[in-house]
């Protein structure tokens, strides 16, 4: 299923083809100072194969590649919660450093948004950003998220610590 916006931002699966233009889009300091440590530096082939094979057999997630013009350009992702956190997911994404400044982020979430809350059952969406991560926290509220709180000192990332602050939406105040 692809999902496509009028700023043509297209939500697609990953294919293995995305594989080494993925690796040039993560091994940028600038990309990878705001990501998971899941997303190693140097970030291979092997590794670039590896998470777009798990993207295509986990059910714990749902992944798509972020398409600008016809072009792969990033990764969006909702993390499944389980347990009695099952009504909700976390989102992560990245886009290329070249592609920032654009609107590509803040139409690829909308556009996973939209899909979470219709078809996937969920009430809620969080979203955990460092707090350097000024980008992210400006795409987040533009789309609707709010901050719940903030984690001080939570996340260790290029030996220093940083606080972490979490944002929301749900189904309720969505529309």
């Amino acid at each position: 299923m692809n999902l496509v916006n009028v700023k043509k931002v297209t939500l697609r699966k990953l294919e293995f083809s995305d594989c080494s233009r993925m690796m040039d889009l993560v091994n940028n300091k600038n990309i990878t100072k705001n990501l998971l440590d899941r997303f190693p530096i140097p970030f291979t082939f092997k590794h670039a194969h590896r998470f777009i094979e798990n993207a295509k057999t986990t059910k714990l997630a749902t992944v798509f590649g972020i398409e600008y013009k016809g072009e792969y350009v990033g990764n969006i992702e909702l993390m499944h919660g389980q347990d009695v956190y099952r009504k909700g997911a976390t989102l992560g994404y990245f886009i290329g450093e070249e592609y920032w400044n654009r609107g590509i982020a803040s139409a690829a979430v909308k556009m996973m948004i939209d899909y979470s809350f219709k078809y996937l059952d969920f009430i809620k969406i969080n979203a955990l950003v460092f707090d350097k991560n000024i980008a992210s926290q400006k795409v987040l509220e533009k789309s609707g998220f709010k901050v719940e709180g903030i984690l001080r000192k939570a996340v260790y990332k290029n030996d220093e610590y940083l606080n972490e602050i979490h944002y929301a939406i749900f189904l309720d105040n969505y529309s």
